[in-house]
């Protein structure tokens, strides 16, 4: 089910992933990002054990990501992360 879900992020996403001022281009750039999003998770109240399962493979995606150079797939990850974040 999650597979799916991010599957379809990209679909999901549409225009609220324009280019926009942080572009990740590099795999330095994509950890750090990864990093920044962890430390944001941290520092809000711990949300439901659901979205907790979720948000924890949504970050492990990204960073997989990072790793095969496709830094576009892993901001979107971790777009969504921090909104997952966010929301509650």
């Amino acid at each position: 089910m999650v597979v799916a879900f991010v599957l379809a992020l990209p679909l999901l996403l549409g225009s609220a992933s324009k280019v926009d001022a942080q572009q990740i281009s590099n795999e330095k750039q994509c950890l750090q990002a990864v990093k920044d999003t962890e430390e944001a998770i941290t520092s809000n109240p711990k949300i439901g054990d659901k979205a907790e399962k979720i948000l924890l493979e949504v970050m492990a995606l990204a960073k997989q990501r990072c790793e095969e150079k496709q830094f576009a797939n892993a901001k979107d990850l971790l777009e969504l992360a921090r909104g997952m974040v966010a929301s509650e």
